[in-house]
């Protein structure tokens, strides 16, 4: 199979780079124990003291959650979409692995954000032996690279609702107690060519 010249396809003369970045933007739903807790918001809707420490534990623990593929697989057998399903595998078959973990993965401070990047190289299929003969193409590898040449200079993005909960520990002013979390998460997906 003939893939052109460098010019027609830049993964023969440019090295690409998938990039891949989360932003989850997160909520916490604090417990119906009446009013036990402690946590709350005064008239203004202003968030109390133990509230803000749910917040922060809260997203201290998502934040130890690093895997890349987990929310996103959670999503696929909930509701069985395949084209999440096909998403997974292209990024998987593309360079990533399957219990890859982000490679930077912070919690914004003041915010209930916390922001995430992975970066892999793209497997484009070409082999270059080492006793110098002429190189070798996997034609399935080459065209599924080149289904993501389409994220070059656009990016794409994907958003949805997870749920989820985190398991506070007791502290001064509450015991322990479990509180659940809606997360709003966004990926953007790109290719970047150097």
């Amino acid at each position: 199979m003939d893939f052109g010249s460098p010019n027609q396809n830049p993964l023969l003369s440019k090295q690409a780079i998938i990039v891949l970045r989360e932003e989850l933007e997160y909520f916490v739903i604090p417990p119906e124990d009446g009013g036990k807790s402690g946590a709350g918001t005064d008239q203004h809707g202003i968030a109390n003291q133990v509230l803000l420490d749910m917040k922060r534990e809260s997203g201290v623990q998502l934040l130890e959650k690093k895997q890349i593929f987990t929310a996103l697989q959670r999503n696929v057998n909930k509701e069985n979409n395949v084209a999440e399903q096909h998403l997974i595998d292209m990024l998987c078959m593309s360079g990533f692995n399957r219990d890859d973990a982000w490679g930077y993965r912070a919690l914004e401070p003041s915010r209930c954000c916390i922001s995430s990047i992975a970066l892999v190289l793209l497997k484009t299929g070409i082999n270059h032996p080492a006793d110098g003969s002429p190189a070798t193409v996997d034609q399935q590898q080459m065209a599924t690279a080149q289904k993501l040449l389409l994220f070059w200079r656009k990016p794409a993005r994907k958003c949805w609702w997870d749920g989820a909960e985190a398991v506070l520990p007791p502290s001064k002013t509450s015991p322990s107690h479990v509180v659940k979390l809606w997360a709003r998460r966004v990926w953007t997906l790109e290719l970047s060519l150097i």
